[in-house]
């Protein structure tokens, strides 16, 4: 048997899920730094960072699936979905949140900012920032500005708002 012939196939992945199932083997099996990864598979290494830390996030904590079996379990309970969730982010998937997105439930999720997500904020131009209220009495800054941004997810393109 040619062993050489299937070679690329693990090394050089085309699909995106094995691609980053062969970055993760790399971080956790083979214990290479992220930069090397990032090198190897032809992504940065901001990606395999990223990857890194959603993989420890969905071990760690939440597995993926609870927010949609909170919403199959309100759905039982209701008999409808709920109109909107808010979770943190390393409680989903960008497939689930395209599945929430699908079923018309709306979704905030609490996130740490990365650097180029801020400078990204920080680059918008000040119109680009809406007011809004947010009308509970205790709440201690009712006043926030948000900007509201559709972007491509999982294949699938989605608003989403950053405050």
């Amino acid at each position: 048997m040619d062993r050489q012939a299937y070679t690329p196939f693990f090394l050089q992945p085309t699909g995106v899920w094995h691609r980053r199932y062969e970055a993760l083997r790399s971080v956790f099996v083979e214990q290479q730094p992220l930069s090397q990864v990032a090198d190897g598979f032809g992504i940065t290494c901001g990606t395999v960072r990223n990857w890194v830390s959603e993989f420890r996030g969905q071990r760690d904590g939440g597995q993926p699936g609870e927010v949609l079996q909170f919403v199959e379990f309100w759905h039982d309970l209701t008999r409808k979905d709920p109109q909107w969730l808010y979770f943190d982010s390393r409680l989903t998937t960008a497939a689930e949140l395209s599945q929430l997105a699908e079923r018309g439930i709306w979704f905030v999720t609490i996130r740490r900012r990365g650097k180029g997500i801020l400078r990204h904020l920080d680059a918008l131009p000040e119109n680009a920032w809406q007011k809004a209220t947010i009308d509970i009495p205790k709440r201690r800054h009712q006043q926030i500005l948000y900007v509201d941004e559709h972007v491509k997810v999982a294949n699938r393109r989605l608003q989403f708002i950053y405050m």
